[in-house]
């Protein structure tokens, strides 16, 4: 069978950029592309308080993980009608450092049986060798993660997010090292674009307004990646009007075998 995974950085309102408004587009982004799992990250405390979630109830639920210390900025969405919840959980890379980088994971079973995992994450920012070497330790914890949960499943084990690191990084090259691919590479048909095309721009409107890159896929730092041997049908960069508009990551989002 094949599932859509579609991760989306929703550009966290840090910057005076206020959700309102771009949620709406979002929200016509996601309904346009109905994956069956949906990865968010920079989830900050005013996305959570977004109507957008109590309007996509119908068709979505959110994973639950454990929240008590602070909001979960890399939540898990997935499509109610088409998946159950087996297990999930929830690590904080360096919470000391910088709370809102982590992973969200769940097992999820189809309608079938069929058994698979998702792990949503949001690796360190900032350039220079220092972060590459911490965005290599993200690396290293999300693969524990990973392990841990194909030995108690044994089922495919997929993630996603802003890895905020090229495909040539060295946070990738350990990821490709322990046996794990960008799903980009094994899909039949995959966008040539970036992920990231940078901050939206508030007009005279003051509604904010983006545009397409032109930078190539080798720019990107949103991933979806999978295990070795995976098969994928499309890897496809969303750079619909209202997705440019709303963050300055284009969601990302592929079709995949699970077997």
């Amino acid at each position: 069978m094949t599932i859509r995974l579609m991760t989306s950085n929703i550009w966290g309102d840090y910057f005076g950029n206020e959700v309102s408004g771009r949620d709406e587009k979002l929200e016509r982004v996601y309904r346009r592309y109905m994956p069956n799992v949906l990865g968010l990250q920079e989830m900050t405390d005013s996305w959570h308080r977004s109507p957008v979630w109590e309007r996509l109830r119908g068709e979505y639920a959110f994973v639950p993980v454990p929240t008590e210390e602070n909001p979960d900025f890399t939540p898990l969405l997935y499509r109610k009608g088409k998946l159950s919840v087996v297990d999930s959980g929830r690590i904080l890379y360096h919470p000391e450092l910088d709370r809102s980088k982590g992973v969200t994971w769940a097992v999820f079973s189809t309608v079938g049986g069929h058994l698979f995992a998702v792990f949503n994450t949001h690796f360190m920012w900032r350039d220079g060798v220092e972060y590459d070497v911490i965005r290599r330790y993200n690396a290293m914890e999300l693969v524990g993660q990973m392990r841990q949960v194909k030995r108690a499943y044994d089922c495919p084990c997929f993630f996603m997010g802003d890895l905020n690191c090229a495909v040539d990084s060295p946070a990738w090259k350990y990821l490709t090292c322990e046996g794990y691919l960008p799903v980009r590479e094994v899909s039949s048909e995959r966008s040539e674009i970036s992920s990231w095309h940078g901050d939206p721009v508030r007009g005279e409107d003051r509604l904010f307004h983006g545009s397409m890159t032109s930078d190539t896929w080798e720019k990107s730092i949103d991933h979806i990646g999978a295990e070795r041997g995976a098969v994928a049908e499309r890897y496809i960069v969303v750079t619909d009007q209202d997705a440019l508009d709303a963050t300055d990551h284009s969601p990302v989002f592929a079709d995949i075998e699970v077997r």
